[in-house]
């Protein structure tokens, strides 16, 4: 049997879909350059972890303040 990565009440920090500058503004583009911001500054609690079955990733995380939208664990890191 596979193991999550992250456990229920794990504090995470979440990848960014749109770039921000490293003075918090959101860019333009969706393509990130290397001085941009990819890791979310604020820390989460993962409230749910769902167990999938059949192809994909095994383990979806659903988090405190952000309620329409599960995570894969490739998404969320432990630390900046």
């Amino acid at each position: 049997l596979k193991t999550s990565r992250y456990k229920e009440n794990q504090m995470v920090y979440v990848l960014l879909e749109e770039p921000e500058t490293i003075l918090g503004k959101k860019q333009n583009t969706k393509q990130f350059r290397d001085s941009d911001v990819y890791i979310s500054s604020e820390r989460y609690r993962i409230d749910q972890v769902i167990q999938m079955n059949g192809r994909g990733p095994t383990f979806r995380y659903l988090l405190y303040g952000h309620p329409n939208v599960s995570y894969t664990a490739t998404q969320l890191r432990k630390r900046l």
